[in-house]
């Protein structure tokens, strides 16, 4: 399952190089460390256990494209593999203290609208925008806590996530090309990613981007 996603991440890659060159596209590729999430009934969704929820770690990482509208402006197109999810804290019936962790595995395409806000010699990237995610894999901890809690519907996530974006980003290497880039992301689900409680997906992390041909 997950061989199709990092082959489709490649293929992009290989697609967005060719593309970018020919086109006066600026191809690049990124990779994110995550802290994840899940915000909103988490009481609600965990309500006859005897645990708490809190965040966990993930990666994201694929290849984009953007072009510049103007003198200041730029879009951005994505293919982003990303996890999501959150921790779960428990105490099992032997009094220790254990964690399950709840793992969703996405297929991320954002699209967004950038701004170079400084001088050509020393600027920063701000960008904000959306982004479309099909579900194309999870973690078997929810269907362990349906088995171990008694709780039902527990599994029955959505398999799409629709989020806000927001990025900001540096340049590393201001002396030379300018083709390494490293920044602050953010992400937080529109709707409830689950079909019976309002859970949200946030997610924020360091992204470190290179740019093919800029």
């Amino acid at each position: 399952m997950m061989r199709r996603p990092i082959l489709a991440i490649l293929f992009c890659t290989l697609s967005i190089a060719s593309f970018g060159q020919k086109n006066y596209f600026v191809g690049g590729l990124f990779f994110n460390a995550n802290g994840m999430h899940m915000v909103g009934n988490a009481d609600q969704y965990w309500q006859n256990s005897n645990g708490t929820v809190w965040g966990g770690g993930g990666i994201s990482a694929g290849a984009y494209v953007k072009r510049d509208i103007g003198k200041a402006g730029y879009l951005s197109f994505e293919m982003r593999f990303i996890q999501k999810g959150s921790v779960y804290e428990y105490i099992a019936p032997n009094g220790a203290h254990s964690t399950e962790g709840i793992r969703l595995h996405y297929l991320e395409l954002p699209l967004s609208i950038g701004y170079y806000m400084g001088s050509s010699s020393n600027y920063i990237l701000l960008e904000s925008g959306f982004a479309c995610a099909k579900l194309i894999s999870a973690n078997d901890n929810a269907e362990k806590l349906v088995q171990r809690a008694g709780l039902t519907n527990e599994e029955s996530f959505k398999d799409y996530d629709i989020s806000w974006i927001n990025m900001i980003k540096f340049p590393l290497n201001r002396k030379g090309r300018d083709n390494f880039l490293f920044g602050f992301r953010f992400s937080y689900s529109f709707l409830s990613v689950h079909k019976y409680y309002k859970l949200r997906n946030m997610v924020f992390g360091l992204q470190l981007d290179y740019l093919f041909n800029n």
